[in-house]
């Protein structure tokens, strides 16, 4: 798809799964970004739980505006819609240059890795359909993913209160979920979607892990319901994130 003039819904059901107010946010949002970028907008692509339609309630819709270019005025002149799109639905656009995704790609190996596993495109021609991510740049995302989270799960453990903690694990499981399923792709297991992810890994540990694991995954999907063991799941999950630390040192 070439000509803007000519707009077509790359995929016509890219709305299959999505609720309605949502999909009705992205099709505006997509009017939008064609009347604002014009023939600088390359393509829209959506990503992550809504890609897959697997929307919880307190998941962001994810997208990315693949730009020929960037022209600050043709942006503000967008900002005020686009302020009311991001507040209706949680909508949380990336805006890349085309010339960036390898770089970026790299850089957000497990991000983007998740993207090339789990989107839908709204608008033009697909930019990862023959997209490849280095493997060292994968090892080094997944590694740095994890000892970022083993150091914020330490101090969560020695300063936050109840509440917080349970913050902290929620915002946690996304991450890691995402980055079990680059670990185990980089181990030669491939797996289709996060959460297919955990659930592998939770067949491949002892009876105590997958317990830790299946408890996660409720807590994920349920959302923010603070438990009375907060304090030993917080535990768990920072263990579980040193076990899979250490296995990319095998890499």
């Amino acid at each position: 798809m070439t000509n803007a003039d000519e707009f077509e819904m790359s995929t016509p059901d890219w709305q299959v799964g999505l609720p309605g107010d949502v999909a009705s946010v992205l099709e505006q949002f997509i009017l939008d970004a064609r009347a604002a970028l014009g023939h600088d907008l390359d393509s829209i692509v959506l990503f992550g739980s809504a890609a897959e339609g697997r929307l919880r309630p307190a998941s962001d819709i994810n997208v990315i505006v693949v730009m020929n270019r960037f022209d600050k005025n043709a942006v503000n002149e967008w900002r005020s819609a686009l302020q009311i799109h991001v507040a209706a639905v949680d909508l949380q656009p990336m805006f890349l240059l085309k010339d960036e995704l390898q770089e970026a790609s790299e850089a957000f190996a497990v991000k983007f890795f998740d993207i090339q596993t789990r989107r839908r495109m709204l608008y033009g021609d697909d930019p990862f359909q023959s997209f490849s991510i280095p493997r060292e740049s994968k090892i080094r995302c997944v590694q740095q993913i994890l000892f970022d989270l083993t150091l914020q799960l330490r101090q969560a453990i020695l300063i936050l209160d109840e509440s917080d903690q349970t913050h902290m694990i929620v915002d946690s499981i996304g991450p890691l979920r995402a980055t079990t399923m680059v670990l185990l792709q980089l181990e030669g297991k491939a797996t289709q979607t996060p959460r297919d992810a955990f659930i592998m890994l939770a067949e491949q540990l002892d009876a105590e892990w997958r317990s830790t694991i299946e408890h996660l995954h409720e807590m994920y999907e349920q959302g923010l319901v603070i438990e009375s063991n907060v304090a030993d799941i917080l535990d768990q999950l920072s263990s579980l994130v040193i076990l899979l630390y250490r296995r990319t040192k095998k890499l």
